[in-house]
């Protein structure tokens, strides 16, 4: 009886801490009011080119300062190539990520503005 009353007891704790908690704790959007999924995505895109960005110029001088010791080298040219190479196509990957989500918040925002008027009907 004693370990009925006990586990009672500890079930009463809980129930009261976590209704506690869950008054305490409200849960706010990190984005601030009115926040839409554009505007989501928007904030990740200009995260991930600010970051990028320099992470490119990085590669870019990289890619120069191979070019440069290669010395003649063949192997060392085509590593220097390459570098160059897929620097420019995350940069490329970059700008296309910033195109795309600018052109999918156009497209939603004209279809969410579109008429409904009937232009099936033809006057004479």
């Amino acid at each position: 009886m004693t370990k009925l009353l006990q586990k009672l007891g500890y079930l009463i704790i809980i129930l009261s801490s976590a209704r506690y908690a869950e008054a305490a704790t409200a849960l706010e959007n990190p984005l601030g009011e009115g926040s839409t999924f554009y505007s989501l995505i928007n904030a990740i895109v200009n995260v991930l080119i600010a970051i990028g960005i320099p992470v490119a110029v990085v590669f870019i001088i990289y890619a120069g300062f191979l070019f440069v010791t290669a010395g003649g080298s063949e192997e060392q040219l085509k590593k220097a190539k390459e570098t160059l190479i897929w620097t420019l196509a995350g940069i490329a990957l970059l700008v296309g990520a910033s195109v795309i989500a600018t052109a999918l918040q156009s497209t939603v925002t004209s279809l969410g503005t579109t008429s409904t008027t009937d232009t099936t009907s033809i006057s004479i």
